[in-house]
């Protein structure tokens, strides 16, 4: 899985509307079974043991307790980002894109758009998106910092006879602005939209891109689409090609392990939202091939929006759960109870083992290492991870 990450950054939400703030935490704190979170020397939850998860001739181990799980205290912010105000009046709102090398781009209401590098302490300028974002935008990492595609989660469909590209899919792009220009420059480019979204059988329906990822080194991204197929954009050309009419079993971002050469991401089966892998190499729709249930949540607890997954390197995965619960109202003195948001992350780490000690064959083992919980309070609610 490449060589080991030094950083886990968070995005959160800071309370004040149209701000977030960029917080970066060791990720070896989420496979260190002795360390204690806050460097206190105390904690609010007891962790429990680790939890074994393999394929499903290994698989039915224990899950982490929610319950017993250290709380995870922020440290300082790295830095703070606000979206610009002319009007008093005007609602805030700002959108942050995760890049590699920890860098953020972000884009406000205005659609204004800046870099940010967290190592460098840097700002840069960036050209405007071309239209304004939504809550569905997502964005995909072709990989080396190149480029940041930017795209409507679910596309609305365009006439087949539509000429032009189209404003629901966009890139920044690196690069020169012209073959005889000595430096590159940050562009912001309108892209021709997947083939299905002007094909006439989807005019009546608005098909989600269920799953993406970066394959073949960066070269190409890959989308999945509820009900269509499978899509590559080629990073370079900006162009699209379909690569098979099934969909890849996740849901949510997609990453590459190339050892042991799988890809794991969160299951797309119906209420499993299960860490899960799958050998994407064969030529027919992919199957699962081992899946890991890192948590096993109390009763009342709900997943409120989309988990998400990061590559540590190294063997090691980190995935976020974002959940909601009702928890005791301390303020009262009844058995009143208010409702609280709780971001959980978990350490993975990818092992391999001898399958049946038979035929020598390796295959893998997903061991959850540790898991800390951050409750949305004064200190902000985390809103992504990267």
């Amino acid at each position: 899985m490449g060589s080991s990450r030094r950083f886990l950054n968070l995005i959160v939400d800071n309370g004040v509307p149209g701000c977030r703030s960029l917080y970066c935490v060791d990720p070896t704190r989420f496979f260190n079974t002795t360390h204690n979170g806050n460097g206190s020397g105390e904690s609010k939850r007891l962790r429990n043991a680790a939890a074994t998860c393999a394929p499903a001739a290994v698989a039915g181990n224990k899950k982490n307790d929610v319950s017993k799980m250290e709380s995870l205290q922020l440290p300082n912010p790295i830095f703070n980002l606000g979206a610009s105000r002319s009007d008093p009046n005007e609602p805030r709102k700002i959108d942050c894109f995760p890049l590699v090398d920890r860098r953020l781009i972000c884009a406000d209401h205005h659609r204004r758009s800046y870099l940010f590098e967290a190592d460098t302490r840097r700002v840069v300028t960036l050209p405007r998106l071309h239209a304004p974002n939504t809550e569905d935008v997502d964005d995909r990492d072709c990989g080396g910092g190149g480029t940041l595609f930017v795209m409507e989660r679910v596309p609305e469909p365009q006439p087949a006879a539509a000429a032009g590209v189209g404003s629901q899919f966009e890139a920044f792009v690196y690069r020169k602005p012209r073959s005889n220009r000595y430096f590159k420059s940050w562009d912001c480019q309108l892209l021709l939209p997947p083939p299905y979204v002007r094909d006439a059988a989807t005019q009546t329906r608005c098909p989600e891109i269920t799953s993406y990822g970066v394959v073949n080194d960066g070269s190409h991204v890959f989308i999945s689409v509820d009900g269509i197929g499978t899509y590559f954009l080629d990073a370079e050309s900006h162009t699209w090609s379909e690569v098979r009419e099934w969909t890849m079993p996740f849901y949510g971002k997609v990453e590459y392990a190339p050892d042991p050469k799988l890809w794991f991401g969160v299951s797309a089966a119906t209420n499993a939202q299960v860490l899960a892998a799958a050998d994407l190499s064969m030529d027919s729709q992919p199957q699962l091939v081992g899946d890991c249930k890192e948590l096993d949540l109390p009763e009342g607890w709900k997943q409120c929006k989309e988990s998400q997954l990061v590559n540590l390197g190294s063997g090691k995965l980190c995935i976020a759960r974002f959940l909601n619960a009702r928890t005791p109202n301390v303020a009262s003195s009844g058995d009143e109870s208010v409702e609280q948001s709780f971001t959980v992350l978990t350490g993975v780490e990818v092992v391999p083992h001898l399958g049946n000690g038979s035929n020598g064959v390796v295959e893998f083992r997903m061991i959850a290492r540790k898991s800390e919980d951050h409750a949305s309070n004064g200190s902000g609610t985390i809103q992504a991870v990267f």
